[in-house]
């Protein structure tokens, strides 16, 4: 398969396009599940997570029986999704879906983005917008408040300062962990123009792991509305260009973003 992602993105075939984005839903919704393509290029969908869920409005995990199959089954194919439905006994009953073409493959990513929370399309958002402004953030999680940011490192930290529109602090050398906790307080002064309670504390790396992680930074919850702002701001410093991806609809009918965003 070609690469996903850069100049071999135009190469992609439809079953591929059509599997990278289903892949992307998937793991934007937090389902653990194996895709691949069979030698008709139709989809199979192995879902293995043993977390409660539902597609198409009716329950897919677990299936207990023919009848839930059949449920499952006959809501798909009201979605327009052509999914053929079995059960593995080998991974507690998590359904197994053969889509028939790369086209209902792309009727079941919309649906799944259609029946994510705002909160997940949120989380996703925000992953995609600090990945392409050159920020990696990990441990992004959803609560009861919002979404918990997560851990950058103190150099993604100077250039999220940047982004945000504020500038380095003076001699910064994010390698010194000295200088974390000035980085810090640069970044918290940035995020709480957006979100005024945001916790942002300096985790410096110790002497003795300093060779195994760079000095890192943790950013707290923000509220929905407050990560949607910090989504148009990341956005907006990075000059962001609109992206093709399903989601964002779905984000514009809730009122998340604009119509020219």
């Amino acid at each position: 398969m070609n690469s996903p992602t850069g100049a071999f993105s135009d190469a992609l075939s439809e079953v591929d396009l059509a599997m990278r984005e289903l892949i992307e839903a998937l793991k934007a919704r937090g389902h653990w599940a194996l895709v691949d393509q069979t030698a008709s290029e139709s989809v199979t969908v192995h879902f293995h997570s043993p977390i409660r869920f539902t597609l198409a409005g009716v329950p897919a995990y677990p299936l207990d029986c023919d009848d839930d199959r059949r449920t499952l089954q006959q809501a798909l194919h009201r979605q327009e999704v052509n999914a053929q439905i079995t059960v593995s006994p080998w991974y507690e009953r998590g359904p197994f879906l053969t889509l028939a073409t790369p086209a209902d493959a792309q009727r079941l990513t919309t649906l799944i983005w259609q029946e994510m929370p705002e909160s997940g399309l949120l989380k996703h958002r925000l992953g995609t917008a600090l990945h392409a402004a050159g920020v990696e953030v990990s441990d992004t999680w959803i609560n009861d408040l919002g979404v918990e940011i997560g851990t950058i490192s103190a150099s993604d930290a100077l250039t999220l300062i940047t982004v945000l529109g504020g500038k380095h602090p003076p001699r910064a050398n994010p390698a010194n962990g000295r200088n974390t906790e000035g980085i810090t307080d640069r970044l918290r002064g940035r995020l709480r123009r957006l979100a005024p309670r945001i916790k942002v504390t300096p985790h410096p790396a110790c002497t003795s792991c300093v060779q195994d992680r760079p000095h890192q930074i943790r950013i707290g919850t923000a509220t929905l509305e407050q990560i949607s702002d910090l989504i148009g701001a990341i956005e907006a410093g990075t000059e962001a260009p609109e992206r093709s991806c399903r989601h964002r609809p779905v984000l514009r009918a809730r009122g998340r973003i604009g119509d020219g965003a």
